[in-house]
């Protein structure tokens, strides 16, 4: 990580979105990291339209991170510049900052390249010439998985939302709020944890860069993951990052954590192996599945998919 141009957890992040082949969404997050100023900053009635700008992005995924994914994908998908502009005036965005980021997602395409993240200039991996951004992208529709990179790469920055406490997180550094340009901030949380790029004191404590994450993300990429057996608890790194689950749902959950840090691993050591050894397809497809699965039903949906790996 030390050989990245960037802090460690974003450039943890782009190596895993290479690993499991989500490349795309991932270089947007990264690119846009730590940057407030893609949407304007207004007052009075425009604010309530940047608001709902920014709230429309997001897609009600409940993330900061899918609100930067959709705006530059719809900004970038325009032919010209002339029509460019025309979007960012009617979305409240701000297009010298949507030119910045395209221009740090091809360097930082050039650095994956350089480091041997991704394959030679004709996309050759092994010597098999392929179509490398279709092999980056197969699973860059799968917004659990992209989500699970994402906080693979934040963790320890995880808060989580107590009943009755609006909008209030608590976190190892300290409880707050969201940023007040958070789609968070007026949003509805599907799941009581989040992870988040940086805490910072306006005021009072507000976390910045946040995405919604389900239980099973945290288990399988967070803190090393324990199971009380005595209590019927899975702990992921902290005694309060916590989940009730019996002991054949806790020994799926260990079992598949395992075979993720194997295969990381593994593909550090030798990154040109990606996707001919490790990590393999299967696997790839097994986490995905279990991510999905559960992003809505909990550890509970766990039970139909034990034997699948």
């Amino acid at each position: 990580l030390s050989k990245f141009s960037l802090p460690p957890a974003f450039g943890k992040m782009l190596i895993l979105s290479c690993a499991f082949s989500c490349l795309d969404p991932i270089l947007t997050v990264v690119a846009c990291a730590g940057d407030t100023k893609l949407f304007l900053k207004c007052v009075g009635d425009l604010r309530d339209e940047v608001d709902a700008s920014r709230i429309e992005f997001s897609r009600a995924l409940g993330s900061d991170h899918a609100t930067f994914i959709t705006a530059y994908d719809e900004w970038a998908s325009l032919e010209t510049m002339s029509t460019q502009k025309a979007f960012c005036k009617k979305s409240h965005l701000h297009h010298p900052t949507l030119c910045k980021v395209r221009t740090v997602r091809e360097s930082l395409v050039k650095e994956l390249r350089v480091l041997g993240y991704l394959g030679g200039p004709e996309g050759n991996y092994n010597g098999r010439k392929v179509d490398e951004m279709k092999v980056m992208n197969k699973n860059s529709d799968s917004w659990p998985l992209i989500k699970a990179v994402i906080a693979a790469s934040l963790v320890p920055n995880v808060a989580r939302v107590d009943p009755g406490a609006s909008k209030q997180l608590f976190s190892a550094g300290g409880s707050g709020r969201p940023f007040p340009s958070s789609v968070l901030s007026s949003g509805t949380y599907a799941h009581r944890w989040v992870v988040f790029e940086e805490m910072v004191k306006i005021y009072s404590l507000n976390f910045f860069g946040m995405t919604v994450i389900s239980p099973t993300a945290l288990c399988l990429f967070g803190g090393e993951l324990e199971y009380d057996e005595n209590k019927y608890k899975l702990v992921a790194g902290e005694p309060w990052i916590s989940f009730a689950a019996d002991e054949l749902t806790a020994e799926a959950l260990l079992q598949l954590r395992t075979m993720f840090d194997e295969q990381f691993s593994l593909f550090l050591q030798d990154p040109m192996q990606l996707h001919s050894k490790f990590p393999t397809d299967g696997f790839i497809a097994t986490l995905r599945h279990v991510l999905e699965q559960t992003e809505f039903g909990g550890l509970a949906k766990l039970g139909g998919i034990r034997n699948k790996f």
